[in-house]
């Protein structure tokens, strides 16, 4: 029976390079949230380390899902997993992954 393998873990400086955002601002998703429009507040989860924070992918898809599906109403496309995999591959290439 073959082991499945662990979901890796992406820092907060994966995060905003992914998304073209600043690391503080993916801190700040974690600690404070994104406000919604229902007035409530939406953390990106993620779990703290000694030196930062942890974020799995499957955790800032449904965080980034719920903002999309907020702000227009409607579930974002999927990312087709062949691009998923070119684009985790050219971040193992890049030592950044």
């Amino acid at each position: 029976m073959a082991k499945a393998q662990a979901e890796p873990y992406l820092s907060p400086v994966d995060v905003g390079r992914s998304l073209k955002r600043h690391p503080a601002s993916v801190i700040r998703w974690i600690r404070n949230g994104v406000a919604l429009s229902t007035g409530e507040r939406l953390r990106l989860r993620a779990q703290k380390s000694p030196s930062s924070w942890l974020i799995k992918q499957s955790d800032l898809d449904a965080f980034l899902n719920a903002i999309t599906t907020d702000r227009l109403g409607e579930v974002a496309p999927a990312v087709p997993s062949a691009q998923v995999k070119a684009m985790r591959e050219e971040l193992r290439a890049t030592g950044l992954m």
